[in-house]
């Protein structure tokens, strides 16, 4: 009997599958999430609150009494802003570069506001793609952490070492949650849902892990609030509107776009866990894998 070509493509996909998950190294430790603290993609608007690390804002900024970078170098590039910035009081410690126009008053200062005409030295439309990339695949891993429920608290934890993976649904977050892993573990927290929600949750990390290892992803969240909470970790919600009031994040804050009316802050703590994602020449040898077996597929057809 004649091999059948169906039955080959297949077995090509699964080696190619097999060899991702065996052969695809971690993304170094806090490679491939972002050189920003805040990043959004489109438009920021916020009123009071501290971003002690670098801002990246993609479109129009609207910045009242909000402190920038106050905890970065100074002689760093500490806000970007894609369009136009509107600045009333508050403060950028480090260069601040707009692509727009600037409307400045309150005695809203930088340290170094760059001319009109200096190139914005981040390409918004591709990060954002970056990151929307990312998110699909860290939801795409399988869950390897233990999840359980008890006097509405939700707890995660594991054994051992390395990158525990937990995939939840929004309506499985309770009034509290808790993570219990070892020290040097990385704790990947994939939330679906389009309408995300972080308000009013009490939060907890024993067993040595620490808000510089855990990421909270919100991969297809079109909405996210975060309100009334201490967020022990990063915060990554490509495509998500956020809306944010009254509470600080512990870590990173990736946005698509962001609105605080009331006083929120992100306090500079990058996020240094280790990815599970192929790095670039990992994915380069799959595909040539996978090219090679589907030639081998058609030459036995």
């Amino acid at each position: 009997m004649p091999p059948q070509p169906p039955r080959s493509l297949a077995l090509g996909r699964r080696l190619s599958l097999l060899l991702l998950l065996t052969a695809a190294p971690l993304a170094a430790s806090g490679q491939g999430l972002s050189n920003f603290g805040f990043f959004v993609s489109q438009g920021a608007t916020a009123t009071g609150g501290t971003i002690q690390a670098n801002a990246a804002i993609g479109g129009t900024a609207l910045l009242t009494n909000v402190t920038v970078g106050s905890s970065a170098p100074v002689g760093n590039t500490n806000l970007v802003v894609g369009g136009d910035l509107t600045a009333n009081g508050g403060s950028v410690n480090g260069v601040t570069v707009v692509g727009g126009t600037v409307s400045a008053s309150g005695g809203w200062s930088s340290t170094t506001l760059q001319p009109p005409g200096t190139p914005v030295p981040v390409n918004f439309a591709s990060e954002s793609l970056r990151l929307s990339n990312l998110s699909a695949t860290l939801a795409a891993l399988p869950t390897n952490g233990s999840i359980s429920t008890a006097n509405n608290t939700l707890s995660l934890s594991g054994t051992g070492s390395g990158v525990f993976v937990f995939n939840l649904s929004q309506s499985d977050i309770p009034g509290t949650l808790r993570i219990n892993l070892p020290a040097g573990s990385t704790a990947i927290v994939n939330v679906s849902g389009s309408a995300g929600s972080l308000s009013f949750l009490g939060m907890s990390l024993s067993g040595g892990i620490t808000e510089a290892t855990v990421l909270y992803n919100f991969h297809n969240a079109s909405t996210l609030q975060i309100n009334s909470v201490g967020v022990l970790g990063s915060i990554l919600a490509p495509g998500a509107a956020v809306q944010a009031t009254t509470g600080v994040v512990l870590g990173q804050g990736l946005f698509g776009s962001y609105n605080a009316p009331s006083a929120f802050s992100f306090n500079q703590l990058p996020f240094t866990g280790a990815l599970p994602v192929p790095e670039p020449g990992t994915w380069a040898l799959l595909a040539a894998g996978g090219l090679g077996l589907s030639v081998l597929g058609r030459r036995r057809r």
